[in-house]
């Protein structure tokens, strides 16, 4: 999680004035470290729902901090444009909403321009297929930039669209994690590019931690 929120404090750009998803979030930090940098809306995501209730009280302490800060309460209420068991939070001008999502569920709905993922490229844990079908759900494909063309914000909306994933080397004994992740998101039109090295924050670069960007194959 470090490195990915250290990325994007060095890169605020990233997020700022975004939609941002979060994939399983677990303590939420990156969500709530995104909502500082500037985003115009974070959804904070996991499939566990004692961790989505973790991620819940970590974001509730910083919003109270934060209105504590400005002499102000914060308050919850329920996000009917995500879903109506989303609960949000806001937190420095950014509304940060927090649900259980468990990936490739279609009936999640939302668009979003950033998707962020903190090391869950784990089989051990969790099967690599339903976050990459997570993955295809949210990264709009080419079919929708073609309806969209008549509408400029939304086409360039969707030729922007990213996913940031931090993806730490383990030994797994029936296949390699990251090539295997490679191959379904080939299969799903998904195009991955590692992040140089020199591009990361010089104190959470890591030989054993890389960064990947992935797009829609056919919009990068």
């Amino acid at each position: 999680s470090m490195v990915l929120l250290k990325y994007l404090e060095m890169n605020p750009h990233l997020v700022r004035d975004k939609s941002v998803v979060e994939l399983g979030a677990g303590t939420g930090i990156v969500s709530i470290g995104t909502a500082f940098l500037g985003a115009k809306e974070v959804l904070c995501t996991d499939g566990i729902d004692k961790v989505v209730d973790l991620a819940l009280d970590n974001v509730r302490v910083a919003a109270a901090a934060v209105s504590a800060s400005a002499s102000a309460s914060a308050s919850d209420d329920t996000n009917n444009d995500q879903d109506q068991t989303a609960t949000r939070t806001t937190i420095d001008t950014c509304p940060l909403s927090v649900m259980q999502y468990l990936w490739g569920d279609n009936t999640f709905m939302g668009t979003f321009d950033v998707i962020l993922v903190s090391d869950c490229v784990l089989p051990k844990l969790y099967p690599i297929e339903p976050l990459v079908k997570a993955l295809d759900r949210l990264l709009l494909p080419h079919h929708s930039l073609e309806s969209a063309e008549d509408d400029i914000t939304t086409s360039a909306q969707i030729r922007s669209q990213v996913a940031l994933l931090t993806y730490e080397h383990r030994h797994y004994p029936t296949y390699h994690p990251a090539q295997r992740f490679r191959e379904l998101c080939e299969r799903y039109n998904l195009w991955v590019r590692v992040v140089p090295t020199k591009d990361l924050h010089p104190s959470y670069s890591l030989s054993d931690v890389e960064l990947w960007e992935v797009h829609r194959g056919d919009v990068r």
